[in-house]
């Protein structure tokens, strides 16, 4: 099954992270102002939001605050003057020298009743922030590492330590920050969800199933959808976890008919779940996913592949254990799900009931030879087994022809073992008195 044919959300990853890059690549004869370190906020944040204050910052280095520009909380703006008041700024440079510009303090509060701990966290780790904003991702690690060492569990360090790890390449690093953190900002959600998908992807890729579990349950998390879910049940069938992957499937089948899904979209789900059914042991439940898919896409067979391939698996252990009957039944059940494979399916049900060398097992084989033959007349084994059928029950004439016609069906393929056991078969036949 080829489950992971769903695909990933196409992912924009945070724009607004590598723009400044850009910016400040340009222009070498004006520098802007910038800011040299943010104060620790003396007023209380009253809830979420983002404020926008000007500030004149003057060649010595001076400034004034002038005004708040915007704001998305205006209750908000008295804290972020203050912040604005007691933080210290660089002067902006023309041609080298300090020349006064306006610096527009952007300051983003993320939730109500903030404590004064949580916006010395923010000031704390704005200028590592400012660092991956500038694409400078080495310095920004290095920095948020030493950090973090006195300050562990600083959920925005380790976001943007995340993110700093991403651009560098680091995905196990990057997966490693963002599993401490509990909840992702929306503006990292992106690259946190690119940081997992390619875990993910390798993770899969090596077969590694077990380890590649959690990271797409994150996933799961942050973007739940039908294809995410039927990622992460495919993932858990193959780790084992067969009862978390119906589960999965089942969801995912949910959500693909209210996310209007395309009909070879739900197919796929339906076919994947008849595979984790079969793999349950409730085969009922995988024909019926099964015959679902085919419906509602009729190019879909991977439900009743997986159906046929358990059947004979099964079928080949009955064989081994000289179960021929219980062989030959499953034989013929795999055959009436898979069209395709029918003609190899009935041959092997024929042999399987031949070994049992009674009337009753040549009278079975010949029924599941002459199906094999009504489908492909010129097929080597069903020739072969219809002509043994047909010696042991005295008919040595009618056997002949049908094992010469193998015998020459058998040469033109690429199987030398079925010409010399044919061969052997005529043989014996000749060579026995009339």
């Amino acid at each position: 099954m080829n489950q992971l044919g769903l695909g990933r959300a196409s992912l924009l990853l945070a724009a607004a992270i590598v723009g400044a890059t850009g910016a400040q690549a340009q222009a070498q004869a004006y520098v802007a102002p910038q800011l040299v370190q943010r104060a620790a906020p003396s007023v209380g944040v009253s809830g979420p939001g983002s404020v926008v204050v000007q500030v004149l910052v003057r060649p010595d280095g001076s400034f004034s605050v002038e005004k708040v520009i915007r704001s998305t909380n205006s209750a908000d703006n008295a804290a972020a003057v203050d912040i604005a008041r007691h933080s210290t700024y660089k002067p902006a440079r023309r041609d080298g020298k300090p020349v006064q510009a306006f610096y527009d303090f952007t300051l983003v509060f993320t939730g109500g009743g903030a404590s004064v701990a949580e916006q010395q966290s923010i000031a704390a780790v704005f200028p590592y922030e400012q660092l991956v904003r500038a694409g400078k991702y080495a310095q920004a690690k290095t920095g948020l590492q030493a950090y973090l060492s006195k300050h562990p569990t600083d959920t925005r360090a380790l976001t943007f330590l995340g993110v700093a790890d991403f651009f560098l390449g680091d995905t196990a690093g990057a997966v490693a920050a963002f599993d401490r953190v509990p909840k992702i900002v929306p503006a990292y959600e992106a690259i946190a969800l690119k940081a997992y998908e390619d875990d993910t992807t390798a993770l899969t890729n090596a077969k590694n199933y077990s380890a590649a579990e959690p990271p797409e349950r994150r996933i799961v998390a942050m973007q739940p959808a039908f294809a995410t879910y039927d990622n992460l049940a495919f993932i858990e069938l193959n780790a084992g976890d067969v009862a978390a992957a119906i589960s999965d499937f089942q969801t995912a089948r949910t959500r693909a008919v209210s996310e209007h899904a395309s009909a070879s979209e739900r197919a796929t789900i339906d076919a994947n779940l008849a595979a984790a059914y079969v793999k349950s042991g409730n085969v009922d439940q995988a024909k019926a996913m099964a015959a679902e898919a085919k419906q509602i896409d009729p190019s879909q067979n991977g439900g009743y592949a997986a159906i046929e391939n358990a059947e004979s698996d099964q079928a080949d252990a009955d064989m081994k254990a000289s179960k021929y009957a219980d062989a030959a039944s499953l034989y013929e059940q795999a055959a009436a799900i898979a069209p395709t494979d029918s003609v190899t399916l009935y041959v092997n049900a024929a042999f399987a009931l031949i070994q049992e060398k009674t009337t009753d097992g040549y009278t079975a084989a010949k029924v599941d030879a002459d199906k094999a033959l009504a489908i492909d007349p010129n097929n080597a084994g069903a020739n072969f087994a219809e002509g043994i059928v047909l010696a042991n029950e005295g008919k040595r004439d009618d056997a002949v022809t049908y094992l010469t016609k193998a015998d020459t069906a058998a040469k033109a393929g690429t199987d030398p073992s079925l010409t010399a056991n044919i061969e052997n078969v005529l043989k014996q036949l000749n060579s026995a008195p009339k």
